[in-house]
């Protein structure tokens, strides 16, 4: 599959989704290639799926930090 029929298939994705859906936002790496090539396409109001996507990176830090607090509390020396 070529770059371009990489790009229409997303795109056609994201059409077809949004016919379910408010609002769509795919993101894309292709690890095929020498380069890094990303693809995005979405559907529905712009500002909604940047609301989305902010939303889902802050959760992503929230749940990492969690995940780092988890660690250090399992690390602990409680003394004997």
């Amino acid at each position: 599959m070529t770059q371009d029929e990489k790009q229409q298939f997303i795109e056609r994705m994201a059409a077809e989704i949004g016919e379910h859906f408010d609002c769509v936002q795919i993101l894309a790496h292709d690890s095929d290639t020498d380069t890094y090539t990303t693809f995005e396409a979405g559907s529905g109001s712009l500002f909604a799926r940047l609301y989305q996507a902010m939303r889902f990176s802050e959760e992503t830090g929230e749940t990492a930090e969690t995940q780092e607090d988890d660690d250090d509390d399992e690390y602990q020396h409680t003394g004997d």
